[in-house]
């Protein structure tokens, strides 16, 4: 059996297997975004977005568990506040960027207003809307930004809660839990996405206990049979009418789907993404600016034909951003690098 964590030689613990999740992962996030100015959209769109979102809070929460085995430490230990602590590290990390980035969109925005599917006007109303409603950011991209900070900060203040107390709960049960009040969510938009926070919540703690059991290694063994199952439903369960407790469905079989598919590429020893490993992040926030000047000015201003811009938008849309990460990287001692990697939340 291969053992997937591995040093890297920055002495950092990397899970190869959530690597390639986050990254193929936000590659076909990409593509669904590339297609946004179609009426009809194709089935791709929908193919993805059935497990998207969920699986990359599912990841956070694998990644919040990951983090307290690998430094030995309980989420009692955990230290919220202060210049180093968790909250402080995580609104650099996600509402910097969150904050920054929409305001400095903002006003360019406006007044490119004509080219836009979400046309802004130029108030003070509007900046404020677009900030404590997080799907009417000007940036699209980055309403999970401030969607994932708020659903980590209910996760580890329940956890050091239940720590302080000493109250123990079966995760099943809290799963089950979890997925009511996700069933439950509100449809309609609500301030600070609440409905949105709700209707996630479950898939951070599912992530979360499935580090827990070391959920990789009890399907390494069986990973060809599960793909070879998941992989087809997800085409399947992408075409099924909505009914009640449908995403939990379809985004538990897409997370299996994906990470069976992880186990297999690694022990093939596939390489074909690898290199973008380490820029998901990077490549979901500023994958936004690139679309918007394929698909949204180049489209209007030379009329070129909307399949050439949907191309161009995947691969500008994964490639320059990844560029950019290099760049941000290799400028990292410099004023200039600095501030971009904090303007970013880039983690140098």
């Amino acid at each position: 059996m291969e053992n997937s964590i591995k040093k890297t030689n920055k002495n950092r613990n990397t899970d190869f297997e959530i690597s390639f999740m986050q990254t193929l992962g936000v590659m076909l996030v990409v593509a669904e975004h590339s297609f946004n100015y179609m009426d009809e959209p194709p089935y791709l769109c929908d193919w993805v977005y059935q497990f998207s979102m969920p699986m990359f809070v599912f990841i956070s929460g694998y990644l919040l568990k990951n983090g307290f085995i690998r430094k030995n430490m309980t989420p009692s230990n955990l230290v919220l506040t202060g210049k180093n602590g968790f909250i402080a590290n995580k609104v650099k990390r996600l509402l910097v960027p969150y904050f920054i980035l929409n305001t400095l969109i903002f006003i360019p925005k406006a007044m490119l207003s004509r080219f836009s599917l979400r046309p802004v006007d130029l108030s003070v109303g509007n900046y404020l809307d677009m900030l404590v409603y997080p799907y009417h950011n000007v940036v699209g991209t980055l309403w999970f930004l401030f969607t994932i900070f708020m659903i980590l900060l209910l996760a580890v203040s329940g956890l050091k809660l239940m720590a302080k107390l000493r109250i123990k709960i079966h995760p099943a049960a809290i799963i089950a839990m979890l997925a009511i009040i996700s069933i439950m969510s509100p449809e309609n938009e609500m301030i600070f996405n609440i409905h949105a926070i709700m209707r996630y919540m479950v898939f951070m703690a599912a992530g979360y206990y499935a580090r827990s059991t070391n959920i990789k290694e009890k399907i390494r063994s069986h990973a060809t049979t599960i793909f070879s199952i998941n992989f087809p439903l997800t085409f399947i369960l992408a075409l099924t009418p909505d009914f009640t407790g449908r995403e939990i469905i379809t985004a538990t079989n897409g997370i299996f789907m994906m990470m069976s598919a992880a186990i297999l590429y690694n022990k093939k020893g596939l390489r074909l993404i690898n290199h973008l490993y380490g820029t998901s992040y990077t490549i979901y926030i500023y994958s936004w600016f690139i679309q918007v000047i394929f698909l949204q000015i180049m489209m209007k201003v030379t009329g070129i034909p909307g399949a050439a811009a949907s191309a161009l938008a995947i691969i500008g849309g994964i490639y320059i951003p990844f560029l950019f990460h290099k760049w941000i990287v290799g400028h990292k001692n410099t004023v200039v690098g600095k501030s971009i990697a904090f303007i970013s939340g880039i983690k140098i």
